[in-house]
């Protein structure tokens, strides 16, 4: 379901985030990502979501490559990934209901749909009763939970959950996990990040792993990953590589057209008159009209001159009959 395939990410300069990291969660795992402030945790889930691209490697999410996708395939592959932040991230000026119906509404579900959703979840996290109630009314587990709500809202394939129990005591943040343990029951695949190993000594049975600055070091349920098949976009780069690989194809293609265009020129020699040729013809045939014309010519002026001689020998006879 999910490979991230030789990921690097450096920030500025020499800030490494991820070092050639290779993993693969399958649909359905329950997986820990643990390790200290600072170890890549954020940072794999933001290229996740596409708010990052890798500087190298590949990430591959459903078969399918997250590295150049369009703004239209990222806005669609965010509706897949429900998120949970450590510091909630609900909107102080909605309700509980309006901030779990805010998802639904965006990808314009109706009404009906929005109305049971919301009061499914609200039963499911036990927030009955706070549904009219905002933010700033909540205590830090119960605003988790609304947090939660509206990550699961859409029904997303994976939920991911970025220390979602690290502003909350111990009792709130095992009811938490407890929680997305029985989402993950319902096939939703659960990614929990979190620096608190305690959680991956009660819970050995899930799938662990832990980075420690920007590198892994343990992965609980190591499986085979693609080689990455990604090279970092360089357009002078891309035009020389572009022209050794299809060099043999162009050259044949060359060929192939060369050969084409003499059969072309040999059919238009036999089915066309050539232009010289045709030049010649209409030269001739308008040489052979003009000697015509003039051959023409003497006789229509004779023909006149003597029409001319008639025409004065009846004015003549008109002007003696007049006397």
């Amino acid at each position: 379901m999910i490979n991230f395939v030789n990921v690097s990410k450096v920030f500025g300069v020499d800030k490494i985030a991820l070092d050639q990291i290779n993993f693969a969660i399958d649909q359905g795992e329950f997986v820990f990502v643990t390790g200290h402030s600072g170890s890549g945790k954020t940072t794999a889930l933001r290229l996740l979501l596409r708010e990052y691209k890798p500087d190298q490697g590949e990430i591959i999410f459903n078969d399918q490559v997250l590295n150049n996708l369009s703004r239209r395939q990222v806005a669609q592959h965010r509706r897949h990934i429900g998120v949970v932040f450590q510091d909630y991230k609900l909107l102080d000026d909605l309700t509980v209901w309006e901030n779990i119906a805010l998802p639904l509404t965006i990808c314009r579900q109706s009404k009906g749909e929005i109305e049971t959703r919301i009061s499914e979840l609200l039963k499911m996290l036990h927030l009955t009763g706070r549904e009219n109630d905002f933010p700033s009314q909540l205590s830090g587990g119960e605003a988790q939970r609304v947090s939660l709500a509206r990550a699961l809202s859409v029904a997303p394939k994976i939920i991911f959950a970025d220390e979602p129990t690290g502003n909350l005591d111990e009792e709130n943040g095992e009811t938490i996990v407890g929680l997305l343990k029985a989402i993950n029951k319902y096939g939703t695949t659960v990614i929990f990040a979190t620096h608190n190993l305690s959680h991956l000594q009660k819970n050995p049975q899930a799938h662990q792993i832990i980075l420690d600055c920007g590198k892994l070091v343990y992965d609980s349920a190591p499986k085979t990953v693609a080689v990455s098949t990604f090279v970092p976009e360089d357009k002078n780069q891309k035009e020389i590589t572009e022209t050794e690989t299809k060099a043999p194809e162009n050259a044949q293609s060359a060929e192939i057209a060369k050969e084409e265009d003499s059969a072309t020129q040999e059919d238009e020699k036999k089915t066309k008159p050539d232009k010289k040729s045709k030049a010649v013809k209409e030269k001739k045939r308008h040489s052979f009209f003009g000697r015509r014309n003039k051959k023409d010519t003497p006789a229509k002026d004779k023909n006149e001159a003597e029409k001319s001689k008639d025409d004065q020998s009846e004015e003549k006879e008109e002007k003696k009959e007049a006397q």
